[in-house]
C-alpha cells in the first residue's frame, strides 16, 4: 500500500517540536550534549525519524538559529513601527529585545550567549548555503537597530560615538541586563528583578540616545 504523504502543517509542526526539544537539552547539557539520538529518546522515536527532518545537529543548529532571530526581528520590526514618534519607536525597539530575551530564555542562550557554531564556522563546508540564510536573517536584528539610531543621529540628535558604536554600546549593555536576569544574579539581589531590567534598559536608552540637538 502507497504510503501517504504528510501535510505540510504537520512537518512543520514536528520540527517545531525538536527544537522545542534540542533547545531544552542544549540548556540543560550544553551544545556539545546535544545529539539526534537524544532528541529521538525524548520525542518517543527512533534517531533516524529525526534525519528525516534535518540532516545533522549542524543543521539543526543553523535552524534554531535561524527560528529565533526571524522571531526576533518580526516583534522588534513590528514594535519599531508601531512608534508614534522616534523617542517611542527607540523604546518600543529596545524592550522589545529585552523582554524576547526575558521570556525566550533557551532562544537567546543558544543565539547570543553558548559558543555554537555559527556562520563564518561554515563557510567552505557543505552547510555553508543553508548557514547563510541563518546568517541574513540574524543580520536583520542589527540592521533594524542601526536604522533606528541613525533615524535618530538624522534627526539631530546625539549618540556616543559613531552609529554603529552606538548600536554596540546599546546591545552589549541590554545584553548584559538580560543575562543578569536569566541567570538568576538580579533575583538574589533585588525583590523584583523584572523592574530592575526595566530600569537598566531605560538607563541605557538614555545613555545612547543622550540628546537632541535643538
Amino acid at each position: 500500500m502507497p504510503r501517504i504523504a504528510r501535510k505540510e502543517s504537520e512537518i512543520q509542526k514536528e520540527k517545531e517540536q525538536i527544537i522545542k526539544i534540542a533547545l531544552e537539552i542544549v540548556h540543560n547539557d550544553g551544545y556539545a550534549g546535544l545529539s539526534m539520538r537524544k532528541i529521538a529518546s525524548r520525542m518517543g522515536m527512533t534517531a533516524a525519524n529525526i534525519y528525516n527532518y534535518f540532516s545533522n545537529k549542524d543543521e539543526l543548529n543553523i535552524e534554531m538559529r535561524r527560528c529565533g532571530h526571524i522571531q526576533l526581528y518580526e516583534v522588534m520590526k513590528t514594535a519599531y513601527e508601531s512608534g508614534r514618534t522616534l523617542d517611542e519607536k527607540i523604546k518600543r525597539l529596545t524592550k522589545e529585545y529585552v523582554s524576547f530575551g526575558l521570556n525566550n530564555p533557551y532562544y537567546y542562550e543558544l543565539m547570543f550567549v553558548l559558543a555554537t557554531p555559527k556562520y563564518t564556522d561554515y563557510i567552505g563546508t557543505p552547510m555553508e548555503e543553508i548557514a547563510f540564510r541563518e546568517f541574513k536573517s540574524s543580520i536583520r536584528v542589527y540592521e533594524l537597530v542601526r536604522k533606528c539610531v541613525l533615524d535618530f543621529v538624522e534627526a539631530g540628535g546625539e549618540v556616543i560615538g559613531d552609529v554603529d558604536t552606538s548600536v554596540m554600546i546599546l546591545w552589549s549593555h541590554l545584553h548584559g541586563a538580560i543575562n543578569l536576569y536569566n541567570n538568576n544574579l538580579l533575583a538574589n539581589v533585588f525583590k523584583n528583578p523584572e523592574k530592575m531590567v526595566e530600569a537598566m534598559a531605560d538607563y541605557v536608552i538614555q545613555m545612547t540616545f543622550n540628546q537632541m540637538k535643538r
